[in-house]
């Protein structure tokens, strides 16, 4: 499968600062100085229409999201 690990491979990872006003917002590199989390990412990751939830550690794609 592409993109997968095989064993004994290690993904690179880097620490991303998502904003905690929407879940959304997140720098690389500078830690923000408005309230926010740490979160692990692969090193390719880009980022796109998509919300982080906490709760499940899980990207959720914005046309997934539940209308309010």
């Amino acid at each position: 499968m592409p993109g997968a690990c095989l064993e004994g491979d290690v993904m690179k990872m880097k620490t991303i600062y998502v904003l905690t006003r929407d879940y959304r917002s997140y720098t690389i590199g500078i830690r923000p100085v408005e309230p926010h989390i740490d979160v692990d990412v692969p090193d390719n990751f880009s980022g796109g229409p998509e919300t982080y939830h906490p709760d499940t550690q899980e990207w959720i794609p914005d046309e997934l999201k539940k209308p309010k």
